[in-house]
């Protein structure tokens, strides 16, 4: 019972996060003129990224290591088709 619970509960966060990517994306810190304006943007409507919970993007931070890692992960799964 609890294993369906959990996996119910997986797949509602899964379909949430689906939606919320489905949705044109606007980031309060990046312009039309950003040099990475359209790749950002393609990288969005692909679902590989999706910047921060405050609604930034921060195109000039240094990038972590995982989220490095992160992006590789979610771009390789994407292009395998999982």
């Amino acid at each position: 019972m609890k294993r369906k619970i959990i996996a119910g509960m997986i797949l509602f966060v899964m379909c949430i996060s689906m939606c919320v990517t489905c949705f044109a994306v606007s980031f309060s810190d990046l312009s039309e003129e950003h040099w990475a304006y359209e790749n950002i943007t393609k990288l969005v409507d692909e679902g590989v990224i999706n910047g921060y919970p405050d609604g930034t993007y921060r195109p000039e931070s240094t990038v972590s290591r995982a989220e490095f890692l992160k992006l590789i992960m979610v771009a390789l799964e994407r292009r395998r088709g999982f």
